[in-house]
Protein backbone atom coordinates (compact mmCIF):
# COMPACT_ATOMS: atom_id res chain seq x y z
CA UNK A 1 0.00 0.00 0.00
CA UNK A 2 1.16 3.67 -0.29
CA UNK A 3 -0.21 6.81 -1.77
CA UNK A 4 -1.18 6.99 -5.22
CA UNK A 5 1.80 9.37 -6.98
CA UNK A 6 4.68 9.13 -9.68
CA UNK A 7 7.63 6.84 -9.07
CA UNK A 8 10.82 5.68 -10.70
CA UNK A 9 10.72 2.03 -11.34
CA UNK A 10 13.69 -0.29 -11.33
CA UNK A 11 13.77 -1.64 -14.64
CA UNK A 12 12.47 1.39 -16.50
CA UNK A 13 13.96 3.44 -18.82
CA UNK A 14 16.23 5.75 -17.45
CA UNK A 15 13.85 8.85 -16.73
CA UNK A 16 10.50 7.59 -16.97
CA UNK A 17 8.23 7.36 -14.55
CA UNK A 18 5.48 4.97 -13.86
CA UNK A 19 2.08 6.03 -11.94
CA UNK A 20 1.54 3.95 -9.14
CA UNK A 21 -2.16 3.62 -7.53
CA UNK A 22 -1.84 3.41 -3.69
CA UNK A 23 -1.62 -0.65 -4.71
CA UNK A 24 -0.09 -1.48 -8.00
CA UNK A 25 1.71 0.10 -10.89
CA UNK A 26 -0.03 0.82 -13.70
CA UNK A 27 1.46 0.94 -17.64
CA UNK A 28 0.91 4.90 -17.32
CA UNK A 29 3.68 6.45 -18.08
CA UNK A 30 5.29 10.30 -18.60
CA UNK A 31 8.96 12.15 -18.32
CA UNK A 32 12.20 11.44 -19.93
CA UNK A 33 13.80 13.39 -22.26
CA UNK A 34 12.38 12.26 -25.53
CA UNK A 35 8.58 12.21 -24.34
CA UNK A 36 9.25 16.06 -23.20
CA UNK A 37 10.43 17.24 -26.29
CA UNK A 38 7.60 15.39 -27.90
CA UNK A 39 5.28 17.02 -25.93
CA UNK A 40 6.75 20.50 -26.95
CA UNK A 41 6.76 19.94 -29.94
CA UNK A 42 3.29 18.98 -30.30
CA UNK A 43 2.10 21.68 -28.61
CA UNK A 44 3.67 24.21 -31.14
CA UNK A 45 0.92 25.85 -33.41
CA UNK A 46 0.96 24.29 -36.50
CA UNK A 47 1.65 27.34 -38.46
CA UNK A 48 5.36 27.28 -36.31
CA UNK A 49 6.24 24.40 -36.76
CA UNK A 50 8.84 23.58 -40.05
CA UNK A 51 9.54 20.47 -41.62
CA UNK A 52 12.45 19.64 -39.36
CA UNK A 53 9.93 19.62 -36.36
CA UNK A 54 7.43 17.23 -38.19
CA UNK A 55 10.37 14.73 -38.94
CA UNK A 56 11.40 14.94 -35.00
CA UNK A 57 7.71 14.84 -33.96
CA UNK A 58 7.69 11.32 -36.38
CA UNK A 59 10.92 10.16 -35.12
CA UNK A 60 9.79 11.23 -31.48
CA UNK A 61 6.37 9.22 -31.71
CA UNK A 62 8.61 6.41 -32.40
CA UNK A 63 10.67 6.16 -29.67
CA UNK A 64 8.12 7.47 -26.81
CA UNK A 65 6.32 4.17 -28.42
CA UNK A 66 9.19 1.89 -28.08
CA UNK A 67 9.34 3.36 -24.40
CA UNK A 68 5.68 2.28 -23.74
CA UNK A 69 6.53 -1.28 -25.02
CA UNK A 70 9.75 -1.84 -23.21
CA UNK A 71 7.65 -0.93 -20.22
CA UNK A 72 4.52 -2.90 -20.93
CA UNK A 73 5.46 -6.01 -23.80
CA UNK A 74 1.26 -5.40 -24.93
CA UNK A 75 2.20 -1.58 -26.08
CA UNK A 76 0.45 1.41 -24.44
CA UNK A 77 -3.21 0.60 -23.58
CA UNK A 78 -4.52 3.33 -25.99
CA UNK A 79 -2.80 1.29 -29.37
CA UNK A 80 -4.48 -2.45 -27.66
CA UNK A 81 -7.20 -3.88 -29.23
CA UNK A 82 -10.17 -5.33 -27.68
CA UNK A 83 -11.63 -8.72 -28.80
CA UNK A 84 -15.59 -8.71 -28.84
CA UNK A 85 -15.51 -11.00 -26.19
CA UNK A 86 -13.65 -9.17 -23.95
CA UNK A 87 -16.10 -6.02 -24.77
CA UNK A 88 -19.14 -7.74 -24.33
CA UNK A 89 -17.29 -9.04 -20.66
CA UNK A 90 -16.04 -5.26 -20.38
CA UNK A 91 -12.60 -6.64 -20.23
CA UNK A 92 -9.72 -4.57 -21.78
Amino acid sequence: MGTACWHVREGDPVGVERWWDGYQWSVQIRGGEKMRWLEHLTSLPESTRTPYSADQIQILTLEVERIAYAVDPMGPPSSRRRSWLGRVLGQR
